[in-house]
Parts: C-alpha cells; structure tokens; sequence
C-alpha cells in the first residue's frame, strides 16, 4: 500500500533547508520588503510557504486592491515604541497594505491597525527599531 499522509510528507527530491539558513532567507527577503505568507491545507498540514509583494502576488492583491479575502491577517498586529520614532519615514515604503502613514515629515507615524496585516515587514526598514508585532 502506498504511503498516505500518516506516514509524513514524501520529501524525496526536494530541497530543504536546517533552521538557521531559512530564517536567514526569510531576512533576506525582508530587506526586498516581500511578506511571507503561509499557507495551509486543513491544519496541521502546511500547503506552502511564500515571500511575495502585491504586484505579484494574485492572493495579496485580490485581498487587499479589490476586497475579495483570499488571503486574512495574521493575529498580530505592529506596535509602535513612538518614544523611539525619529520620524525619518523609512518604513512608508516598507508596508504593502498602506497601514503605515506620517503627517507631516520627521514627526512620529501612526498605524492604521485595521489596514496592518501583522507581517512585520516594517521591523526590517526601522533603524530606530520603533517596530514590534503584538496580539491584535
């Protein structure tokens, strides 16, 4: 009889990576400001893991350009340390979802809790390190 998934996942000839060298990936794409997103089959069963930006990712833009969820928001949420927040506006280009938004220039920015999808990409452009995921 075959091998079903009870048995494990049938890895033979796909790449894999040791932890270390996939969180180094996962920064990496961090600093090209891709999102990763994982997605699932009925839990626990991972159906893939992915690092993507709204132009090219058919999920993100139907999701967040025209309404239609096919992807949902992580259960974190950004946290501001605005004590930290030089207002240099760094991080505006970082978000994808528009979340992210500043007044004026070089005063502190704000959040838009109900736009942050809790990706944390905005960790990765903060020098000040204003930035943290918390519980939404």
């Amino acid at each position: 009889m075959g091998s079903d998934f009870l048995d494990g996942a049938n890895s033979a000839g796909l790449e894999t990576l040791k932890r270390e060298a996939a969180i180094a990936a996962f920064r990496e794409h961090e600093q090209e400001g891709l999102c990763h997103m994982v997605w699932t089959f009925q839990t626990p069963f991972i159906a893939g893991i992915c690092n993507c930006d709204i132009p090219c990712c058919l999920a993100m833009r139907l999701s967040v350009k025209h309404a239609i969820p096919i992807m949902f928001r992580a259960e974190y949420v950004a946290k501001l340390d605005l004590e930290k927040c030089t207002g240099c506006g760094k991080c505006l280009s970082a978000c994808q979802f528009k979340a992210i938004s500043q007044k004026k220039i070089q005063q502190p920015i704000q959040i838009d809790l109900l736009k942050c999808y809790g990706c944390g990409v905005c960790r990765s452009f903060c020098p000040q390190g204003v930035y943290s995921l918390k519980i939404g």
